[in-house]
């Protein structure tokens, strides 16, 4: 049991450096999340027609699966408002699949009515009679529907971003690797990439030394 703090001003300023380590943790993992969600989805859209039915199934289990590695991470003390903000991006999407549904289901039936009414056409029957503006109208109010939603979707993504970060940045997967590189270069692949450097610090000791530099956070947050 604790009973005293003496140093109580270090111990303050420990914890709260331990918060902001795991808040930044809890960001770096939930943006990996999102980003390895929003890869998988790109690979769906170029494997299926944009929100046919196929999409439709084939991404609900790609988001199912980002709430579940989402639900799983501890929420530090900090990740209040991003924890709320990925609540909000379940809801949506959850609602927007449907709505996708509910978009391509109708134009599955729409495109069959029309079908069997030509056919009835042709064969010189008087039904089934195929009424577009009725069709036209719902798909209508389906679209409006997932308009509105998606564009609570992209309110969401604009704030978790702001957050996160950027959910794909090309740009900090390469500086990782660039920095991975350099910490791991040898003194001949420094001494190229900083020149003269060696001869300010010496030999013996450098800052560009791979035992010397730091660990650079990928999402550019500094040192962890």
């Amino acid at each position: 049991k604790l009973y005293d703090i003496e140093n109580y001003s270090r111990y303050a300023d420990e914890l709260i450096k331990q918060n902001d380590r795991d808040y930044i943790r809890y960001k770096d993992k939930v943006r990996f999340i999102l980003t390895a969600a929003q890869e998988k989805l790109d690979e769906l859209r170029a494997q299926h027609p944009e929100h046919d039915l196929d999409w439709v199934f084939e991404a609900r289990k790609i988001f199912e699966e980002s709430y579940k590695r989402i639900e799983e991470l501890n929420v530090p003390i900090a990740g209040g408002y991003l924890n709320e903000l990925l609540r909000e991006r379940k809801e949506i999407s959850l609602n927007m699949l449907e709505s996708y549904y509910d978009v391509a289901s109708h134009n599955d039936n729409m495109n069959d009515a029309k079908e069997q009414a030509e056919e009835a056409r042709k064969a010189g029957k008087r039904r089934p009679v195929f009424n577009a503006a009725v069709w036209n109208n719902r798909l209508a109010q389906y679209n409006g529907k997932l308009s509105g939603l998606q564009k609570q979707w992209a309110e969401n993504k604009s704030k978790l971003e702001a957050v996160v970060g950027p959910v794909i940045d090309r740009a900090a997967v390469a500086k990782k690797t660039a920095a991975s590189m350099r910490n791991n270069d040898d003194a001949a692949v420094r001494a190229a990439n900083y020149p003269g450097v060696a001869e300010q610090n010496g030999d013996a000791y450098s800052l560009l030394g791979g035992e010397n530099l730091p660990e650079i956070s990928a999402y550019g947050n500094g040192a962890q």
